[in-house]
């Protein structure tokens, strides 16, 4: 250790029978080396220093260890009063019994004081500076005593400076993480409420690291995927959140929030791919097609030289109408089949009905079915029947028709009762995605084939 490395202002502390006294200043102990309170053996440290050295190797002090000066007072005192071996190590004193002694420059210490006779024996009073000097001796012991006495144990046994706080609190935390990991298995319910509080006071350091990788660990092995996308979640590894989710179709919402936030923390194609996959929850099976056309419009905006699949939620009204109508026609089709069939069962037609959806002069729409041509009754073939039937209501309801007088009064007076049981354009759109779920439960309209059938023909006038 250089000089430079410890100036008049260093902190010292003593390391005397294993314990820590200090600091004291250079002053200080000048002092009490002087006054054969230190011998060289007593250990010395002080900040930078990386062990406790002998006070007599060290360059400052070790001069002042050699012959006792004779110009300088001294006073020793036997084990009756505190000793001075409870303050030094490897120290000696005299083994009289309680004497006081007081020199005078150039000449030998003599006795002033014996307790076995209780009175001075120099005919003179001691020196007003030597009784000073006494006084302060005993005064320096006795606040050594005290300190030694009320210090607490775990400050008196540290013979280096005192940990700090921020040290405690990290030793503290890794104590926790042990303790947390080695119960999970035994006591889940306190290790998982100390492992997320690690992670709530701090997520990012190694002891919050690990805390997460463990409970998600724990969550994974036990199928506990909801607690590990929320905990992925408040992590902010949106990504890992959506997946955990995904696992599970009941936690669509929770997948898709997760997913819009991947999107937002990230950018590129990867960000693209997110807000795609968000847009396909939204319209199945959360069936939010409002929220659905909002983030479409987002993508398109977002990233105009990519295409998506979600076109037809784009596209004008009437044109929607006519592209889920094009896919519903076969169906329809099959539906007034059946139910020419059920109506009329002593009859077979030749060849199949056309639906088509027609326009009033008000704008109304109506979902009309056709039939005109030869039908077998029993065993004999008719030719040129027409029937009409308009859909209301989800139900077929014959409208006009030649084939008697009778059923054709009835349609007449049917197609008088429902004449304004028409549709606007939104509610027959309304209609026919709800007919495209019921019909097509696993798929999304934007997957609707365009080029079916074509017996069909889009919203028109009478």
């Amino acid at each position: 250790m250089s000089a430079s490395d410890h100036g008049p202002n260093t902190d010292y502390f003593l390391g005397v029978e294993g314990e820590q006294t200090g600091p004291y200043s250079e002053a200080d102990l000048i002092s009490q080396i002087s006054k054969g309170i230190l011998s060289q053996d007593t250990l010395i440290w002080w900040e930078g220093q990386s062990d406790w050295e002998r006070i007599g190797d060290i360059y400052k002090f070790k001069d002042l260890f050699g012959a006792p000066s004779k110009t300088a007072p001294k006073v020793t005192t036997s084990t009756k009063s505190p000793s001075l071996e409870d303050y030094t190590s490897g120290g000696s004193h005299p083994s009289l019994d309680w004497i006081a002694t007081f020199a005078r420059t150039g000449k030998e210490p003599i006795p002033v004081y014996d307790s076995k006779e209780g009175y001075f024996k120099h005919e003179k009073a001691i020196p007003v500076k030597s009784a000073v000097l006494a006084l302060a001796i005993c005064l320096v012991g006795f606040g050594v005593w005290a300190v030694l006495k009320f210090t607490g144990p775990s400050e008196r046994k540290s013979t280096k400076k005192q940990i700090a706080p921020k040290e405690q609190a990290l030793q503290k935390r890794r104590q926790l993480l042990a303790q947390a990991t080695s119960q999970l298995l035994l006591n889940p319910s306190t290790s998982i409420q100390q492992l997320n509080e690690l992670i709530n006071q701090n997520p990012k350091d190694n002891e919050g690291k690990e805390a997460a990788e463990a409970l998600l660990n724990y969550y994974r092995q036990n199928k506990q995927m909801e607690s590990a996308g929320d905990l992925l979640s408040k992590l902010e590894r949106y990504s890992d959140a959506a997946k955990a989710y995904s696992s599970d179709p009941r936690l669509a919402l929770k997948t898709e929030t997760a997913l819009f936030k991947a999107f937002q923390g990230s950018s590129g194609k990867e960000s693209a791919d997110f807000l795609l996959e968000d847009i396909r929850l939204l319209i199945k099976p959360l069936d939010r097609l409002d929220l659905a056309k909002d983030r479409i419009a987002l993508f398109e905006k977002t990233f105009p030289g990519l295409t998506h699949p979600y076109s037809y939620y784009q596209i004008p009204l009437d044109q929607q109408i006519t592209n889920i109508f094009t896919r519903l026609s076969s169906s329809l089709v099959g539906m007034l089949t059946k139910h020419i069939s059920d109506e009329f069962p002593q009859i077979t037609l030749a060849s199949r009905p056309l639906v088509e959806i027609k326009r009033n002069s008000a704008g109304g729409l109506r979902i009309i079915g056709r039939y005109n041509g030869d039908l077998i009754l029993r065993s004999d073939r008719v030719k040129g029947i027409f029937f009409l039937y308009w859909l209301v209501e989800n139900q077929w309801l014959l409208v006009d028709t030649n084939l008697t007088t009778d059923r054709q009064r009835f349609a007449a007076a049917t197609r008088k009762k429902y004449e304004g049981a028409v549709l606007q354009p939104g509610q027959m759109l309304n209609f026919l995605e709800g007919q495209f779920k019921q019909l097509y439960p696993n798929q999304g309209l934007h997957e609707m084939i365009l080029t079916e059938p074509k017996a069909t023909k889009s919203p028109s006038g009478d």
